[in-house]
């Protein structure tokens, strides 16, 4: 598939003895945040998503992994919609972040902190993040389910007065097309932790918000259960992040 054999060029390659860094026997005191930008025509991506993936199971219950798909990088693009896998949401955070359209691919970004972040370095700043104390708590809950009309109900929470929260919506366990290191394309590629929406920005709390997801990727309608909530508190001020949550729409 022809469009799919292009912009294989520009990914970060990184050797593996060089991005496994060592992690700390100290068990992690708070929760982190890593946004992996990628797209489907990188062939370098899946190597930074199986990092992600490593991280996580490093601290299994202190990392939030999102992976955004912006549509202004050129690893993003397609005239295909099966295999447009962008949305607003992930693009106004790139660009905010000074994402471009030959910005390399993969990046991060940890904890909301400008600075982008080659996948080999990823582990570090995820230990100095998890050990850092961070001082506040986001309480997310989900009530009133209903799968006839994919509606539900949230609610945010924490005892700091004037906290930013920003809510995410992100999918799981996405089917779909991605070119792989070995330059082939894999179709039925497994896509992890995808931003679908920006659900809400403002102060905490955030009492009884009701959502309908609408969301369709490549033309498939997932069911609620690939569907969590994502949600980042921060300091109104200074945009330092405070804690991260995730919790299932359904289990």
């Amino acid at each position: 598939m022809a469009v799919l054999s292009v912009l294989i060029a520009g990914c970060d390659v990184i050797p593996e003895g060089e991005r496994l860094l060592p992690l700390p026997a100290t068990a992690p005191q708070s929760n982190a945040l890593l946004i992996d930008f990628t797209g489907f025509l990188c062939v370098n991506c899946p190597m930074a998503a199986e990092e992600a993936q490593r991280l996580q199971q490093t601290y299994p219950d202190h990392l939030v992994v999102v992976a955004m798909h912006p549509k202004d990088n050129h690893f993003t693009q397609t005239t295909l919609p099966q295999y447009d896998y962008t949305c607003d949401a992930a693009n106004v955070y790139y660009n905010a972040f000074g994402g471009t359209s030959t910005t390399p691919f993969p990046t991060g970004i940890v904890d909301m902190q400008a600075g982008w972040l080659n996948y080999s370095e990823w582990a570090t700043a995820v230990r100095t993040s998890v050990l850092r104390p961070k001082n506040g708590r986001l309480s997310l809950t989900i009530s009133d389910v209903d799968e006839s009309s994919r509606r539900f109900t949230l609610t945010a929470e924490s005892m700091l007065g004037d906290a930013r929260v920003l809510l995410w919506l992100v999918a799981d366990s996405v089917h779909g097309a991605q070119m792989m290191p070995d330059g082939s394309t894999n179709l039925d590629y497994t896509h992890r932790h995808m931003l679908r929406d920006a659900i809400a920005d403002r102060t905490t709390p955030v009492n009884g918000l009701s959502y309908t997801l609408t969301d369709t990727i490549g033309g498939q309608v997932l069911p609620m259960t690939d569907y969590s909530v994502v949600g980042v508190l921060m300091e109104r001020e200074s945009g330092e992040l405070i804690d991260v949550q995730q919790i299932k729409i359904m289990k």
